[in-house]
């Protein structure tokens, strides 16, 4: 998930380069030479945002559940752990039965 969590921020950032002097899309900076309509590459990225997010966001997961699948050693609060897992195994099976 963080790395969806960093995708995420990184098509922010693109959107505000294609917004400001496209550093990162030098291709961009030869097609335009000069006219600064890019709205429809910005019009894709948001769409591209708000799928991810529409996506993903849904599908958090904790602090704790992130911890576990990185490192489970490294759970030290276990009361704040089994809450956080069955939380969001409640969110799943709620999920499963309206599908």
């Amino acid at each position: 998930m963080t790395a969806v969590s960093s995708f995420q921020r990184k098509l922010e950032v693109f959107k505000e380069d294609l917004q400001g002097d496209c550093e990162h899309f030098s291709n961009v900076q030869e097609q335009i030479q000069g006219e600064r309509d890019v709205s429809p590459q910005v019009d894709f990225m948001d769409k591209l945002i708000g799928n991810f997010k529409k996506t993903f966001d849904s599908f958090g997961l904790g602090p704790q559940l992130l911890l576990l699948i990185q490192n489970p050693f490294l759970i030290t609060d276990v009361r704040g752990f089994s809450k956080e897992v069955t939380q969001t195994f409640t969110q799943c099976l709620r999920l499963f039965s309206l599908v």
